[in-house]
């Protein structure tokens, strides 16, 4: 209708006055500590135990998790900053920055998830 609109074939494009629906939003459903207590059992000893257990704590998207460095993690202010994002695209696997100020955040450390990454970090 647009391009109908802009091509001087209607007037107006009649859809541009019609409301758009509202959309719902709800938080994603969150794990008790009852259920996660299957996924940590199914990852022990996986080489990606470490990586699953910090995602299950702190809730990183999968291309987050795989995104973090190092430089990233601050175990003594219990902090994790989302800087970087791991997608697959037609070239390959690509690191990006976040695609929205939303998705670049800072996201508290859960004790759990600091320990793990010390004894990671240590090779213990």
């Amino acid at each position: 209708m647009d391009i109908a609109s802009r091509d001087g074939l209607i007037r107006s494009n009649p859809a541009a006055a019609v409301k758009r629906p509202g959309v719902e939003r709800k938080d994603a459903p969150r794990l008790t500590a009852e259920q996660a207590q299957e996924p940590l059992e199914a990852i022990r000893g996986d080489r990606l135990e470490v990586l699953f257990r910090v995602m299950l704590a702190t809730g990183l998207r999968r291309g987050e998790g795989l995104g973090l460095h190092w430089s990233d993690v601050d175990l003594d202010a219990a902090l994790l900053r989302v800087c970087w994002t791991l997608s697959r695209t037609s070239q390959g696997l690509q690191l990006d920055e976040p695609k929205t100020d939303k998705f670049r955040r800072t996201v508290p450390l859960p004790r759990s998830a600091i320990e793990t990454l010390r004894a990671h970090r240590t090779g213990n």
